[in-house]
């Protein structure tokens, strides 16, 4: 590639293994095409590269071939060489995909949770609502929060960096649920089933249980030992006001 194409042009990623080509393939096609301005062996046209070819270009439009045992050497893109092969090299590229067919491949989206929830998946409401608040104690007019999806890890949930516990969720290991809260007791989380054909037809499934985020919270100091400190502590001061 001369100095003045190095210039306007900007390599594009390519993984059609049939537009790569090693200097031996493309020396080939120059012969066949009677292309004289390459040379037509492979150790030419490595010589030529080496010789002719800017070391930028060269790190720009080759590659370590792939799939080949003992090493494939090195392979470059068919736009590397000179113009006056374009023509030739396009007509081999075209000869290879009607051999071996290749289709650019489709990246498969990774999968987010809760991110193919229907547009009206909100927050509970009406009578539903009413009854997650009364058999919890709270005022049946309490309001929740929008639904979320997550995934229980060892009997925890996860939201907003608190861990919600329940033994109920035992068997609900690795699978997701449906969860919501409300502002009025932020320590409970209510888990319900989530089956996405039923979910997206019906809304949540039914309710699994309400988990706490004080359940599984044992304190630094057991409680014997800080209720046998305050005792001393009270001690202490006492005599120390005999004392005065």
């Amino acid at each position: 590639m001369t100095q003045s194409q190095n210039e306007f042009w900007t390599p594009i990623p390519n993984t059609n293994p049939a537009k790569w080509l090693t200097a031996g393939e493309v020396a080939e096609v120059a012969k066949n095409e009677l292309v004289k301005c390459i040379p037509w062996t492979e150790s030419g046209v490595i010589r030529w590269i080496k010789q002719e070819c800017d070391p930028e270009d060269i790190a720009n439009f080759a590659r370590k071939r792939r799939g080949k045992e003992g090493g494939g050497g090195t392979e470059y893109f068919w736009a590397f060489f000179p113009g006056e092969l374009y023509g030739a090299l396009e007509r081999e590229i075209e000869r290879r995909n009607k051999t071996t067919p290749w289709q650019e491949p489709t990246a498969k989206p990774k999968r987010v949770p809760g991110k193919d929830l229907p547009r009206d998946f909100s927050a509970p409401s009406g009578r539903f609502a009413q009854t997650l608040a009364t058999d919890a104690g709270l005022d049946p007019a309490t309001v929740f929060e929008p639904y979320h999806i997550r995934r229980v890890s060892r009997c925890l949930v996860r939201l907003s960096n608190r861990k919600y516990f329940s033994a109920a969720l035992n068997s609900y290991h690795d699978k997701e649920v449906c969860v919501t809260r409300c502002s009025a007791e932020p320590d409970l989380l209510w888990v319900m089933q989530f089956d996405k054909p039923r979910y997206a037809a019906w809304g949540p499934g039914k309710l699994i249980c309400v988990a706490d985020a004080r359940a599984n919270v044992a304190p630094y100091v057991p409680l014997e030992l800080q209720r046998a400190a305050e005792e001393k502590r009270a001690k202490g001061q006492t005599r120390r006001l005999l004392l005065k």
